[in-house]
């Protein structure tokens, strides 16, 4: 199976690229210099020239707060080019689109009590309030997302796991560039 990436340079890509390496899956990414999925032809252009059967968007804009001023952008990039992948989908009728998240959830705080745990830091980290920042954003208390529709046909890490890979990751990448 062949498989087009989008937001080659976010998290959510790192995870599913490492899936598809371990597989032997075949896949093409592509960041935002390289396929605007917001531009309907560019986004044709890319599925004709390399025919996937599966298509992965972890393309985001995800900075709430700059969306409340730059909501165009987010929009475009949240919204329109999800669509444009789905209408291309719809098109070739020939591969699949879907939301893939890492199982578990947590809150800001628990996700960095792990990371700073992770790192080796050994200080006090006290949870905040919502009302205790002063954001464009109003953010809801609770928000998760879930994979429900392929909780069955792939296992999927668990967010913790996800994290610590990730920093690996990160940490290798870091003192690669130092020796670049």
């Amino acid at each position: 199976m062949k498989f087009l990436i989008t937001g080659k340079d976010g998290q959510a890509f790192l995870a599913f690229a490492d899936l598809l390496h371990e597989r032997k899956e075949k896949y093409v990414t592509f960041g935002g210099k390289e396929l605007d999925i917001p531009d309907l032809k560019a986004v044709c252009e890319a599925v004709l020239t390399h025919k996937p059967e599966a298509v992965f968007n972890g393309a985001a804009d995800n900075d709430v707060d700059k969306a409340e001023t730059d909501w165009e952008q987010a929009f475009l990039v949240n919204g329109i080019g999800p669509r444009n992948l789905a209408i291309v989908r719809e098109q070739e009728k020939a591969w699949g689109l879907c939301h893939i998240t890492n199982t578990g959830f947590c809150s800001h705080y628990e996700w960095a009590r792990v990371v700073l745990h992770l790192d080796g830091w050994k200080g006090n980290l006290e949870p905040a309030k919502k009302n205790e920042f002063k954001t464009a954003a109003n953010r809801p208390t609770m928000s998760r997302i879930t994979s429900l529709s392929l909780s069955n046909k792939m296992s999927l890490q668990g967010w913790e796991q996800a994290t610590d890979k990730f920093l690996v990751e990160i940490q290798d990448l870091n003192s690669w560039r130092k020796f670049k």
